[in-house]
């Protein structure tokens, strides 16, 4: 193997000898190397000897084209043509006669066969005048057509690919119309089968089937593991395959946590909704169930065409909203006077009330619109004490004081002793108020206090006269600063 530049220089006669052997050299090998020559010319040939399977080369005095591979260890010669492709030619396909110059000419015109042959006694593939090809099959029906024991099914219209088996499966790729894809499986003797169709024109996608009891079957984890099905009457079961309810679309079922999970991360929707159609004044819209027989134990719907109720069984109650109020329902109408908010031991703690109270009645007379407690400061009207204690009940309009003063400062003075500083005006048409007092270290130990106006309270001697006598004074008090005066008044305020 050589190459050369086929240049024979002016040179002496052993160096020209020599040069002339290498060029011989490189006719003889067919100018082998393992790169192309560094001289070339168009029309030469070369051999790339780099691997064990030679690539032969005509030069076009621009470019190297391929024209053959060879392959020393098989002793085989592989051509290379645009039209023809890799065709290979041995020395075993020469000695049986099966190379001819007839099958060597392009294009094959003496080539006939019904398809391609497995083995040159049956066909392995049909391709018939309609350019429809058979697998398995010698007259195929579509424009594929897979059979492994042809069971003769025939196709659904518009099929392009079909496969038929004489066990029980079957699929087709058809086309019925202009604006359907159909993948369709079923047995040989269903051609409708299940089915996946598409529906170009309303951008669809449809799955099922035609048998009256087909369903539309999800599995994990193997066949055996059905997590969600569609049934033929279109009801939806979630890990379950019989529903409770026969007449519910929906049903799902688990064991180990919440049933139904809804998450809405937009503020200003709903995270779901139920709706009954039903133009009735009154309708159920949802049914609670408890129990292995799932019976019925409350329900929340729509009563008197607007107003939403919450109801428990027949012996429950329930509340039901209506205008500007929740009234109490039972058994699905209105309970009056039957129903208590809160039991002895199962108590609310506070009720908060902008409005009055209506106790054991609904008259102007029953309602209780003012309830309050606090402190107030007395004063008196000369001198001075320490208020001690000073509170104050108020229940409608009737407020009850209670006080203690001590430690009169004057004790010399005349005056009667008079205090004020009350924390609601006295409504006087109605009657000025009283109450009891005592005074500790004054002459006297026991005293009845009347209101006398809207402003004060003054202390009188009751004991033993119907009438009232002459005024607690301050110079009553008999032992200075020590001296206290303590009680309780009524009176109905404005």
């Amino acid at each position: 193997m050589a190459q050369h530049d086929y240049i024979i220089s002016n040179q002496t006669f052993p160096n020209t000898r020599a040069d002339i052997n290498n060029v011989l050299s490189a006719i003889a090998s067919n100018n082998s190397g393992t790169s192309a020559p560094t001289t070339q010319y168009a029309g030469q040939f070369w051999i790339d000897t780099t691997s064990s399977t030679w690539t032969l080369y005509i030069h076009d005095g621009s470019d190297d084209i391929q024209f053959a591979t060879i392959d020393t260890s098989a002793n085989t010669v592989n051509f290379i043509d645009s039209e023809l492709g890799d065709n290979s030619v041995t020395t075993a396909k020469i000695a049986d006669g099966n190379v001819t110059s007839a099958k060597l000419s392009y294009p094959l015109t003496t080539f006939s066969s019904t398809g391609i042959d497995d083995n040159a006694t049956s066909t392995a593939i049909t391709i018939d005048s309609s350019q429809n090809v058979g697998i398995g099959i010698s007259i195929p029906s579509t424009k594929l057509h897979l059979a492994s024991g042809s069971s003769g099914a025939s196709p659904p219209a518009g099929t392009h690919f079909f496969l038929e088996s004489s066990g029980d499966t079957q699929l087709c790729i058809s086309s019925p119309n202009a604006n359907t894809s159909n993948i369709r499986f079923g047995s040989p003797s269903d051609a409708s089968g299940a089915i996946i169709s598409y529906d170009d024109t309303n951008n669809t996608l449809s799955l099922g089937g035609s048998s009256t009891n087909a369903f539309l079957k999800f599995v994990t984890g193997g066949a055996s593991v059905e997590r969600m099905r569609i049934d033929s009457s279109g009801r939806l079961i979630v890990n379950d395959t019989n529903p409770i309810f026969s007449n519910s679309k929906i049903q799902a079922v688990n064991s180990s946590g919440p049933t139904l999970g809804i998450k809405q991360t937009t503020g200003t929707q709903s995270a779901g909704g139920f709706w009954n159609s039903s133009t009735d004044a009154s309708v159920k819209v949802i049914s609670v169930y408890k129990g292995t027989s799932g019976n019925e134990v409350g329900s929340i719907g729509v009563t008197n065409n607007d107003n939403l109720y919450i109801q428990g069984d027949a012996t429950d109650s329930g509340l039901q909203c209506g205008t500007n109020t929740i009234l109490p329902v039972q058994n699905g109408v209105n309970a009056d006077n039957t129903i208590d908010l809160g039991a002895s031991t199962i108590r609310w703690k506070d009720l908060y009330l902008g409005g009055g109270l209506y106790v054991g009645g609904t008259g102007t007379a029953n309602k209780l619109d003012d309830y309050e407690e606090g402190t107030w400061t007395p004063t008196i009207n000369s001198g001075t004490v320490t208020a001690t204690y000073a509170t104050y009940t108020k229940i409608g309009n009737k407020c009850t004081l209670q006080f203690y003063l001590q430690n009169f400062s004057d004790t010399t003075s005349a005056t009667s002793i008079i205090v004020t500083g009350l924390p609601f005006t006295i409504n006087t048409t109605a009657f000025h108020g009283i109450g009891s007092a005592y005074g500790e270290r004054f002459d006297y130990n026991a005293s009845t206090c009347v209101v006398l106006n809207t402003t004060d309270i003054r202390f009188y001697d009751g004991i033993g006269v119907l009438n009232f006598p002459a005024a607690l004074q301050y110079a009553d008090c008999n032992s200075g600063t020590d001296a206290a005066l303590f009680g309780t008044v009524t009176y109905q305020t404005t």
